[in-house]
């Protein structure tokens, strides 16, 4: 409809008026997320990985040994999913996952030797579609984006 609100059921029952899908932002972000990582998952998949493990590794080859639960915060993967990822890629031999000296009900993953190696290799690849999209968006529209999505969830993050 013109006013980017969905029309009437057929039946002429009264029902809520929606935003049409064009004009929601999670839907619009969600659309600009899939179109992004179209470019993104077969540079993934050449080297077997999913999106959820990839940014496990590259939360991982950025810190230092971390507690499960905060990989899960970080790279916003439910804790059941990460437990079966983190099985995963330690299966591979591309993190380990130890006890924290600090507390022993507590578990570390840290990032493997291979695993950085492997991290080494995909990072110029993704890179270079970084740098791709940048030439197509434009530098400082992708910047822009980068600040305004950020200011929207320090905006409506939870208390």
């Amino acid at each position: 409809m013109a006013d980017g609100m969905e029309p009437p059921s057929p039946e002429g029952e009264e029902r809520h008026r929606l935003r049409a899908s064009c004009r929601s932002l999670p839907m619009t972000m969600l659309r600009a997320r899939e179109a992004m990582m179209a470019l993104f998952r077969p540079i993934l998949g050449k080297y077997d990985l999913s999106e959820q493990q990839w940014r496990v590794l590259r939360f991982l080859a950025q810190n230092d040994a971390v507690r499960p639960t905060d990989v899960s915060a970080a790279t916003r993967i439910h804790v059941s999913s990460l437990s079966r990822i983190i099985g995963s890629l330690r299966g591979r031999g591309l993190i380990t996952r130890g006890e924290d000296a600090g507390d022993m009900r507590a578990a570390l993953v840290t990032i493997t030797r291979e695993g950085m190696d492997l991290v080494d290799v995909i990072a110029p690849e993704l890179e270079s579609v970084y740098d791709k999209i940048e030439q197509r968006v434009g530098p400082g529209d992708i910047e822009a984006l980068a600040a305004l999505a950020r200011r929207i969830e320090d905006t409506l993050k939870p208390d």
